[in-house]
Order: structure tokens, then C-alpha cells, then sequence
């Protein structure tokens, strides 16, 4: 009889400090999320002179090509039916012909402010790109080009947001407009602007 009471002290206490950690690991992650996903990327370059070099030559580039995107999110709900929902991650923008493709590896922060309705969040967002590199490749020979001095380090988007959350699963669709012209150095005088449209999957802690 005594070894069956230590048995259940030593259970309870066990379990006990279980859902304790258990309790304090989801305070800690709560809020928080990940997405994963991507899409189109559009690139409109216009210029008034031709630039003798290739890959240089003025023209969008609005072929679809699939480009990835992740993040880690943070939503802050309140009691009235708006949410803001902050994020940091990786995406790669760019643009794509038929023959020659343009990708800019990026580091994205920024945020939207969204309105709730029942599962249904949808809202207007913006933020800012770090371009890590600008590569050019020419797709029917697969040579490549770093093209980083061509264009700015930094960009900037505004966009829109809709999202579905069957918890705990969210499902998003987003579209960026750029608002900074890329141009830079050998393309300084063009004006080159991104747009980007992605579809993410995502998981609320």
C-alpha cells in the first residue's frame, strides 16, 4: 500500500510538471507561426537607352515561374475585430522571360494590419526587401551572371492579404507591389519595378 502512494505521488508530480512545461511552452510560442510557400514574381524594366551588355536590354519579364517563400509570423489580436501580424523571412523576387530569368535572393520584414471575420482575416500590409544578390541566368543554356550591382540593395512593397485559419492551419494568398525603383549603377536612369503574388501555408503555435 505505501509503494502504491509513493507510485502516485511520483505520477502526479510527474504529470503535473508535464503540463506545466507543456503550458509554459505554448505561452512562449503563442502568437507565433510559419509559413511556407510562393509563387509569380513580374518585372517591368524600362529604359530610354539599350544596354550593350546581355541581359541588359529593357523588358518585362512576366513568365510564370515558381519562387519560394518563408517566414516566421507573430499575430497580436485585440479585442476588437483587428489583428496585426508582423513577419520576418526569406523570398525570392524577380522576373522570368522565355528566354533569360532575373532573381533577387531577399531577407522581407514588414507586417499587415488585418480585419477579422470569423475564420476569414483579410488587410493591407507593407515591407521591405534586403536584395543578398541579383543573379541573370539565361535559361536555354543555363550560364549565369551576378548582376548585384545592377540594382538597389533595398525595396520596399505594399500589399494585400486574404487568409482562411482552420486552426491550426492558416491558408494565405498575398499580393506585393513594388513602390522603389531597382535601378542602380549600370541600369541607373532605367526604372525597374517588381510585383510579386504568393500563395502560403502556414502553422499557428
Amino acid at each position: 500500500m505505501k509503494n502504491n502512494k509513493v507510485f502516485i505521488t511520483l505520477l502526479l508530480l510527474f504529470t503535473l510538471q508535464n503540463i506545466s512545461l507543456s503550458q509554459s511552452t505554448k505561452s512562449l510560442l503563442s502568437g507565433f507561426g510559419l509559413e511556407f510557400g510562393g509563387g509569380q514574381n513580374s518585372m517591368f524594366w524600362s529604359a530610354p537607352f539599350n544596354i550593350r551588355t546581355l541581359g541588359g536590354v529593357p523588358a518585362d519579364r512576366t513568365e510564370m515561374k515558381f519562387a519560394p517563400n518563408i517566414r516566421i509570423t507573430y499575430k497580436l489580436d485585440y479585442q476588437i475585430p483587428i489583428a496585426l501580424l508582423p513577419f520576418l523571412g526569406y523570398n525570392q523576387i524577380g522576373g522570368s522571360s522565355n528566354e533569360d530569368k532575373y532573381s533577387f535572393n531577399s531577407i522581407e520584414i514588414g507586417g499587415f494590419a488585418l480585419y477579422k471575420l470569423s475564420n476569414i482575416n483579410f488587410g493591407i500590409g507593407i515591407k521591405m526587401d534586403y536584395l543578398l544578390d541579383a543573379e541573370y541566368k539565361l535559361l536555354n543554356s543555363n550560364s549565369k551572371w551576378d548582376r548585384s550591382d545592377w540594382f538597389t540593395k533595398l525595396t520596399s512593397d505594399v500589399g494585400l492579404r486574404a487568409s482562411y485559419s482552420l486552426k491550426p492551419f492558416i491558408i494565405g494568398v498575398e499580393t506585393w507591389f513594388g513602390i522603389i525603383n531597382l535601378a542602380s549603377g549600370a541600369t541607373d536612369g532605367a526604372k525597374i519595378y517588381e510585383n510579386h503574388y504568393r500563395v502560403l501555408l502556414g502553422y499557428g503555435f
